[in-house]
């Protein structure tokens, strides 16, 4: 019993760090994106860059923060 919950213990931290470095990979995809994204549509300003980021991160934050109805309705 107790190797059964050694190894159930040592899931569960296979399991974190998968879940950690995930997390990681889709912050760097997700700052990858956004700056993307304001470069296109700043146009090469830089003032409207910075005003395309965070219009992109308000509306992250919006969505993460929405049920799945207002997701729904914002999408």
């Amino acid at each position: 019993m107790k190797e059964a919950a050694c190894w159930t213990s040592w899931q569960r931290r296979q399991r974190r760090r998968a879940d950690l470095q995930w997390s990681r990979q889709r912050a760097d995809l997700w700052n990858g994106f956004r700056g993307r994204v304001a470069e296109w549509f700043g146009r090469g300003d830089a003032v409207r860059e910075s005003r395309e980021l965070e219009r992109l991160d308000r509306s992250a934050s919006e969505l993460s923060t929405a049920g799945q109805d207002e997701v729904e309705r914002l999408v």
